[in-house]
C-alpha cells in the first residue's frame, strides 16, 4: 500500500485573508484541551507519545472534513416557485416558507401570502402549489476565493490535530461513489436518506487537491473489483497499527475518524470532531480531546453507555459490544439501516432494550448470543422481505443477520470475508435456533381432526353435566336463583374453553413454487 505522507502541514502564514469582509483575521492560539473525554474516560490515553514514535502515521477518513470544509463557503437556500402563477422566491429553507409544523404558519411567507390573499378574495395557497428546490450560492466573489478558503480550513483542522493529539505525520484517505454495502439486500438503500443532498459547489475541486497537493490517497478496490469506503482503508491500517501495538508496543499506524463505525474494531483511534455554530462558545474545540485505545476481544469486550441525544434517547458504544449492536441490534440513522425496525414489524425494541441486554455481557461469546436469542425470539421463522428494489426475499434468520452484519463490518483487509456465520463459528456460539427456520411456515390455528372424536365426547358429557340445573330452575324460588345462575355460568363458561381443544397451533412445509 504506497501513498505519500503530509509532514508539516501548511506553510501559509496564520494571518489568513477573510473574504467576507476583506479584513484581515489573526487565528486565535491554539490551546490544547487536557480534559478528559466526555464518554468513555475508560479508554481514552491522554499522552499517546508512550504508544507512538516518529514513524507513527495517522490514517484520516477525510470525507466528512472535506465535505465540511466545501460546505462551509456557501449558504444553502431554497428556491420556491409557484406551479401555475409567475411567482418565484429565495428562501432560507422549509421553516421560513410554511413554518415546522404540517399547518401554515401565519409568521412563514406562506401564511403572510394567504393574509394578503384573503383581504384581497382570493383563494389560499397550498404547500401543494409550489415546487421547491434545494439550492446554494457561494460566500465569496468567485469559485477560486471559496476553494483557498476550503484549503485553509482544512489545514487548520490538521495542523490542530497535531498540536492538539501530538502526532506530525498525516495522510488523509478518501472514497469516491457507490461501494459494495449498495449492493446489498437491504429493506432500504444504504445511505438512501442521503439521495436529495445537493453536493458543495467546490467539492469535486476541493477533493481534487488534496489528491494532487497533500497526499491524500483514495480508498483501495476489494480484491474482487467491488468499491469500499474511506473507512474501509483506514481500518486496513487501523488493524496493521493494532498488529504493531500488540508485537511492539508502538503503534505503526492510528485512525483518525469522526465515523460513529470505527469505534467498533480494535485500534488507537481519534476523533477530530470539533464543536460548530456560530454562537457556541465551545466552537472549533474538540469534542473529544483525548485518543481512544479500543482493545481486541481477548482483552475487552467493548462497552455501551445510554446517553440523550439531540431528540432522543440513544446509545453510544466501542468495540465488540458496539459492532453487534450497530450491525444488529439498532440502527445508523445517518447511514439508513437497521435490521429490525426497517422490517416495518412492531417488535418494541428499542435503545433501551439494547443497552440492558448489551452493558452486563462480559465476553464476545454472551454478546453474539444474545444477538442470536433476541432475533430468534422476533424471527422464529426465517425473514420474508422485500429488498429496496423490490426484490422478494425468504430467507432464514442466520441469512438475514449475515446481511445486515456485512453494512456495519469494517474490512480489515482488501480479502477480508468475515461474516457473523464466522464469527460464531471462531467462537463456537450455537446458531441452530437460526439456521433454516424459514422451511417451515409459521405456525397457524388448524383443526384438530385427529382428537375431535375424543373432544366431542368431553363437550357431550359437559353438556349432559349441565342439564339438570336447567331443568330444575322453574322449580326453584327467586331467592336460590342467585346461585343456581351462578354455577351456570361457570359451567357454561367451561364448556365453551374446552372448543379451544379443538383446535391446535401447527406448523406446515412451505409449498414450493412450481418451476
Amino acid at each position: 500500500m504506497g501513498f505519500k505522507v503530509d509532514v508539516k502541514g501548511s506553510s501559509k502564514s496564520n494571518a489568513v485573508q477573510d473574504q467576507d469582509n476583506g479584513e484581515s483575521k489573526q487565528e486565535k492560539p491554539f490551546v490544547k484541551n487536557t480534559d478528559d473525554n466526555k464518554i468513555f474516560p475508560e479508554i481514552q490515553v491522554k499522552d499517546i507519545s508512550v504508544l507512538i514514535d516518529e514513524n507513527t502515521i495517522g490514517m484520516v477518513d477525510a470525507d466528512t472534513m472535506i465535505y465540511q470544509a466545501a460546505s462551509n463557503t456557501e449558504n444553502k437556500y431554497i428556491l420556491v416557485e409557484h406551479n401555475t402563477e409567475e411567482v418565484t422566491v429565495e428562501l432560507k429553507g422549509s421553516r421560513e416558507f410554511k413554518g415546522q409544523t404540517k399547518e401554515i404558519s401565519e409568521v412563514s411567507w406562506l401564511g403572510v401570502q394567504n393574509a394578503k390573499r384573503k383581504v384581497q378574495k382570493l383563494e389560499p395557497w397550498l404547500v401543494s402549489d409550489f415546487t421547491i428546490t434545494n439550492k446554494s450560492k457561494l460566500k465569496y466573489e468567485t469559485e477560486e476565493l471559496a476553494l483557498e478558503r476550503a484549503k485553509i480550513t482544512i489545514m487548520t483542522k490538521l495542523k490542530n490535530i497535531r498540536l492538539q493529539f501530538g502526532i506530525d505525520k498525516l495522510t488523509m484517505v478518501i472514497g469516491e461513489g457507490d461501494n459494495f454495502r449498495h449492493k446489498l439486500p437491504l429493506c432500504k438503500p444504504y445511505k438512501g436518506n442521503r439521495a436529495d443532498t445537493l453536493r458543495p459547489i467546490i467539492l469535486k475541486p476541493l477533493r481534487e487537491w488534496v489528491v494532487k497537493e497533500r497526499g491524500a490517497i483514495e480508498a483501495e478496490l476489494l480484491s474482487n473489483g467491488e468499491n469500499v469506503e474511506a473507512d474501509d482503508t483506514t481500518e486496513y491500517y487501523g488493524r496493521l497499527g493494532y498488529v504493531a501495538y500488540r508485537r511492539t508496543g508502538i503503534f505503526s499506524y492510528i485512525v483518525l475518524a469522526s465515523d460513529k463505525d470505527a469505534m467498533g474494531h480494535a485500534k488507537l483511534l481519534i476523533n477530530p470532531d470539533t464543536h460548530t455554530g456560530e454562537k457556541n462558545p465551545l466552537r472549533g474545540q474538540f469534542k473529544y480531546p483525548q485518543a481512544m485505545l479500543i482493545e481486541a476481544t481477548d482483552k475487552c469486550v467493548g462497552g455501551v453507555d445510554l446517553v440523550v441525544g439531540s431528540s432522543k434517547k440513544e446509545i453510544k458504544g466501542f468495540g465488540f459490544k458496539w459492532l453487534i449492536y450497530q450491525a444488529i441490534l439498532g440502527e445508523d440513522g445517518a447511514d439508513n439501516y437497521s435490521a429490525l425496525k426497517h422490517l416495518g414489524k412492531k417488535f418494541n425494541y428499542g435503545e433501551v432494550a439494547a443497552y440492558e441486554d448489551l452493558f452486563p455481557l462480559n465476553t464476545p461469546q454472551e454478546v453474539l448470543q444474545k444477538a442470536i436469542d433476541v432475533c430468534a425470539g422476533f424471527l422464529p421463522y426465517g425473514v420474508q422481505y422485500a429488498d429496496h428494489i423490490g426484490e422478494g426475499h425468504d430467507v432464514d434468520t442466520l441469512t438475514y443477520m449475515n446481511t445486515y452484519f456485512a453494512v456495519a463490518y469494517m474490512l480489515k483487509s482488501a480479502s477480508d470475508t468475515m461474516t457473523f456465520t464466522k464469527l460464531c463459528t471462531a467462537f463456537k456460539v450455537d446458531t441452530s435456533s437460526i439456521v433454516n427456520n424459514n422451511t417451515m411456515a409459521a405456525p397457524k390455528l388448524t383443526f384438530n381432526k385427529d382428537g375431535a372424536k375424543e373432544n366431542v365426547d368431553k363437550l357431550k358429557a359437559s353438556c349432559e353435566n349441565m342439564l339438570p340445573d336447567l331443568k330444575g330452575f322453574k322449580a326453584k324460588k327467586k331467592g336460590d336463583l342467585v346461585e343456581l345462575i351462578g354455577a351456570i355460568v361457570e359451567n357454561h363458561t367451561s364448556v365453551i374453553g374446552e372448543f379451544d381443544s379443538f383446535y391446535e397451533m401447527k406448523q406446515e412445509p412451505k409449498e414450493l413454487p412450481l418451476g
